[in-house]
């Protein structure tokens, strides 16, 4: 699996969650609107502070972790992008999209850390690779049992390449 067609997976999701906002609220309506012009444009740090923003104003909104989990994984800051991701499941558990999302941002952070030498030679990093990748496992798995799932059959294809590169990873654990 390759980090560039990942990144086309969460472009793609965030074509749809662009529109989030909060109509009830219209600051919220105006920061979201100004976050997804700065996302389009392709300013991730001034998104995230609009974003940001939103939290300080309602920080109960699932969507606006959504998009900071997107935003912070444009950035390739994957463990904000995780932290925002969750919280977005924890407000809302049924949001099949934040699962998948969350998977993506996990297997291209694993990839990213074993694509560096160094990191693969750090015990403690590949046991973080083998997480990350237990982690991406479970997210897709808990994603395709949400009604909203979509291309279940190439999720599915996903168990077998992140199974055998937990397994790769594991080997390379147990000789550190």
């Amino acid at each position: 699996m390759t980090k560039g067609y990942l990144k086309k997976c969460i472009l793609g999701a965030m074509s749809i969650l662009i529109l989030t906002g909060c109509v009830y609220n219209p600051s919220i309506e105006k920061l979201n609107k100004m976050a997804m012009d700065q996302m389009q444009s392709g300013n991730y740090d001034a998104a995230i502070q609009k974003l940001q923003a939103i939290n300080d104003l309602d920080s109960t909104i699932a969507n606006n972790y959504y998009n900071l989990g997107i935003a912070y994984s444009q950035k390739e800051d994957y463990e904000n992008s995780i932290k925002n991701f969750r919280k977005a499941i924890r407000l809302n558990p049924t949001y099949a999209k934040s699962y998948f999302s969350l998977a993506v941002v996990e297997e291209n952070y694993s990839i990213t850390l074993s694509n560096d030498e160094n990191k693969l030679k750090d015990k403690n990093k590949v046991k973080q690779i083998i997480d990350l990748l237990t982690d991406a496992n479970k997210n897709y798995s808990d994603y395709i049992t949400k009604p909203k799932a979509q291309d279940i059959p190439t999720v599915n294809q996903k168990f077998a390449v992140i199974k055998a590169d937990i397994e790769k990873y594991s080997q390379i654990y147990s000789k550190l």
